[in-house]
């Protein structure tokens, strides 16, 4: 029941407000090169014994002063560890190319790999493209949405393979709520093509909290759905977390 309750709240949500999450460097990047590195480390001791460590790692280049041509990379690893058992351990990494046609439209170009051994994730490629559209853009909000193709490859623990192509929808967000905090949110909707019922569903809501013009906290809430995955594995998961980053 909780799941269907829950991808009502993500579709009735971002049908109000739509979001962002790679497009993020849109709003605060120069021309160049801009990088962010943020950091979550946790150490827990007495009824709860273990060590988490999650770096990420975030590169935008502007290569024109309007910023119609942009490349993103963001890279983010997590390992968890519980005495001498590794309790998770994955890796993102996402490559973008970005190029406006004109004020309104875009093209984008992309790469991904990631792993979650927590979610018997052994590897996972994907390879695509999409076209974009900034429908609002203003100083109180700014909202996006792309529609696209891609390729997958995926590989699970128990060495179990498919291969597929799916659409990818997403809609991006991003609201200044005051000069030092900022809301950024992204919605996936992204279904096998050929099969509606195995789909994707990510929503993040990401708040950001300026400190310096460097250093910036920010708090993220994510729920990500997976309509086909083991049977010994939860369709969901929701997490909250928080980040120090330092912006250069």
């Amino acid at each position: 029941m909780i799941k269907y309750i829950l991808i009502f709240y993500v579709l009735l949500f971002n049908s109000i407000f739509a979001v962002v999450h790679i497009d993020s460097f849109n709003k605060q990047s120069d021309l160049g090169l801009n990088q962010q590195l943020s950091f979550n480390l946790d150490v827990l001791d007495g009824n709860n014994d273990y060590l988490s460590f999650k770096p990420d790692y975030r590169l935008n280049y502007v290569f024109s002063s309007d910023q119609y041509t942009q490349l993103f990379l963001i890279t983010t690893m997590h390992y968890a560890k519980k005495k001498d058992i590794t309790i998770q351990d994955k890796s993102f990494y996402h490559l973008r190319f970005i190029r406006y046609v004109s004020d309104t439209f875009r093209y984008d170009l992309f790469l991904q790999e990631q792993s979650n051994i927590f979610k018997m994730l052994k590897h996972r490629f994907l390879l695509g493209g999409s076209i974009g559209r900034n429908g609002i853009n203003s100083t109180i909000f700014s909202h996006s949405i792309n529609m696209g193709l891609m390729y997958e490859l995926e590989e699970l623990s128990t060495l179990e393979t498919s291969q597929l192509i799916r659409l990818t929808h997403f809609q991006q967000f991003y609201i200044p709520i005051t000069n030092s905090l900022n809301l950024y949110t992204i919605f996936y909707y992204q279904p096998d093509i050929v099969s509606f019922n195995d789909y994707r569903i990510l929503l993040e809501n990401r708040f950001v909290f300026k400190l310096t013009n460097h250093l910036k906290y920010s708090l993220i809430f994510d729920f990500d759905y997976d309509s086909v995955v083991e049977d010994s594995l939860s369709s969901y998961d929701m997490a909250i977390k928080q980040f120090i980053s330092f912006q250069f």
